[in-house]
């Protein structure tokens, strides 16, 4: 899943790039779950502080279309299960860089925000997306995070019953 970067300007300060290095190309903040159902409420996103992130940008001559920020041992094999070509690496940086950046969630009008989690490792996925009521153990820093439900123990519904992006995540839930 990947998290679009919602202030290209921000992105470009934060790494130490400038706008031209930068390009125009969009660039997404590529994260994993196992638990895609549970995006329509996500909250933020989850990267480590000390872990090593690229900016790369995937594909070849004038064809570099887009912009791709990956923990950098993952990289090599993001791209191969992304099915993309060779990447050329435009900055390199850490986690904490990152902290407070704002990304548009992918299939909703709202943006959230990049915070630090120790919980996010480099054996499943190169970031972490932050469900509602989140607890604060494992994160550096509380996050102001939106709670899920309207009063206590009553959910409330992420997406309304007609909204798209429902038909695509009912195929992912688990069965019984």
């Amino acid at each position: 899943m990947a998290f679009r970067v919602a202030d290209r300007a921000d992105l470009a300060a934060r790494i130490g790039l400038t706008a031209a290095r930068l390009g125009t190309a969009p660039v997404d903040v590529v994260i994993w779950t196992t638990t895609p159902w549970t995006l329509p409420a996500n909250q933020a996103v989850a990267l480590r502080a000390e872990f090593r992130y690229v900016l790369a940008q995937s594909g070849t001559g004038a064809e570099r279309r887009r912009g791709l920020i990956v923990a950098a041992e993952l990289l090599e094999p993001s791209l191969k299960r992304f099915g993309l070509g060779g990447a050329a690496v435009l900055a390199q940086f850490e986690g904490r860089a990152l902290e407070g950046l704002k990304l548009q969630h992918p299939f909703q009008d709202r943006q959230v925000p990049v915070v630090l989690a120790e919980h996010v490792t480099l054996d499943a996925g190169t970031g972490a997306y932050t469900p509602p009521r989140a607890r604060s153990r494992g994160f550096r820093r509380r996050a102001a995070l939106r709670p899920a439900g309207d009063q206590p123990g009553r959910q409330r519904r992420a997406l309304p019953a007609r909204h798209p992006a429902r038909r695509r995540l009912r195929w992912m839930r688990p069965t019984r």
